[in-house]
């Protein structure tokens, strides 16, 4: 002590969660509880829904062929892609997509769990959670599959908002 002073050894308090950060991760909790919940049941139903899928392939089938004499209007071209790849959509691809998405959010709500705590590791789950979500359906469906671009592209969607708004807070964390 040169200058003659005493101080007192400075006491560090804990880092404080933001609101910002709050706000995100209680809505990750909620959207991916949301999520675990909804593939939890589409497991379960995946028989009921395949049974209703092929009780409706008679009108399908009339429908299709209704379409394809319109063959030069893109709406009849994008509506028989959508009705091929409805006829895809077996009991093992839906019972694995539903896995796919319950793995999905169970990285998320860690994730978000973790970096409720301040831990950086949690926005790095996150992001797993994520990129889970949005290459589940290519994987499981195929990559020419409509039904993988529409199973994709609202979780990327919102993925990337979400990786961005949570990559803001990383100064926080730990």
């Amino acid at each position: 002590m040169s200058d003659g002073f005493y101080s007192e050894p400075e006491e560090t308090l804990p880092a404080q969660r933001t609101t910002f950060l709050t706000v995100l991760c209680v809505l990750t909790f909620l959207g991916s509880a949301y999520g675990i919940f909804s593939g939890l049941t589409a497991f379960v139903t995946a028989d009921k829904m395949v049974k209703e899928m092929s009780k409706n392939s008679a009108e399908q089938e009339k429908a299709k062929q209704e379409l394809e004499q319109k063959k030069n209007d893109p709406g009849s071209k994008f509506a028989i892609k959508m009705m091929d790849s409805v006829k895809g959509l077996t009991r093992e691809k839906l019972k694995q997509s539903a896995i796919a998405g319950v793995v999905a959010n169970v990285f998320t709500i860690v994730g978000a769990l973790l970096m409720w705590r301040l831990n950086r590791k949690g926005f790095y789950l996150y992001i797993v959670g994520i990129i889970t979500s949005v290459a589940a359906p290519f994987v499981i469906f195929g990559s020419g599959n409509i039904m993988a671009v529409i199973g994709s592209v609202i979780p990327a969607f919102f993925g990337v908002i979400f990786i961005a708004m949570y990559a803001f807070n990383l100064k926080d964390m730990k």
